[in-house]
């Protein structure tokens, strides 16, 4: 008879840390523990997919503990989504394709860029003095930034991410179709959306039918 397989060695977990980043470094490491050989087996089996389904489920409960103001709850929904996040860039990190400080200096670097009124004030950007300015020349740099990268945009209304939820996602595109006039606050041109869809309803059907 075989004997029975030795426990795993336990491992010290790393202690608390005491300012941003050695409370992100402990993380990180934990992360790397539960990964590891000897760590957790669930952990060890989770991929990029598995791990979708929580990052939402997490992103929701952070918007849910905010807009029920309830900050201790809203303390952990953070911390719980913040997790997400290193546990995806370990996966990416195992895999050699980036790190976690690699993703941490990409937003760091993305936030200097598109804050150009802040970190490079002398650059032509004496009128971004308003929160609706600022938008604007965020969504400037971004079209840029996509075009350097071979993403150019072909509607006014890409980027609103397909996995929203529906009404969430609703909001976005009709935000992104009132900044070229398409307004859903006007009666005349709701009005004249249904009649639109109702002629286009109209010939698909003729088009089927072959009529």
């Amino acid at each position: 008879m075989s004997e029975p397989a030795a426990p795993a060695p336990a491992h010290v977990p790393p202690p608390a840390g005491t300012t941003p980043g050695t409370a992100l470094d402990a993380l990180v490491s934990l992360m790397r523990i539960l990964r590891g050989p000897t760590g957790c087996p669930w952990d060890r089996e989770q991929t990029l997919d598995t791990l979708l389904p929580f990052v939402l489920e997490e992103a929701h409960e952070v918007v849910e503990a905010a807009e029920r103001r309830d900050l201790d709850e809203l303390k952990g929904e953070i911390g719980d989504l913040v997790f997400e996040g290193v546990f995806l860039s370990q996966l990416c990190a195992e895999t050699g394709d980036f790190t976690i400080t690699d993703a941490l200096n990409d937003v760091r670097a993305k936030l200097v860029r598109r804050h150009p009124h802040v970190f490079a004030p002398d650059a032509g950007t004496a009128d971004v003095t308003t929160p609706d300015a600022v938008k604007d020349r965020w969504d400037a740099i971004k079209v840029v930034e996509r075009a350097e990268k071979g993403r150019e945009r072909t509607s006014r209304i890409d980027g609103v991410p397909d996995g929203l939820p529906a009404l969430l996602r609703a909001a976005r595109i009709s935000a992104k179709a009132a900044k070229v006039g398409f307004d859903w606050t006007s009666a005349s041109r709701a009005s004249m959306a249904r009649k639109r869809l109702a002629n286009l309803r109209l010939a698909a059907r003729s088009s089927a039918s072959g009529s």
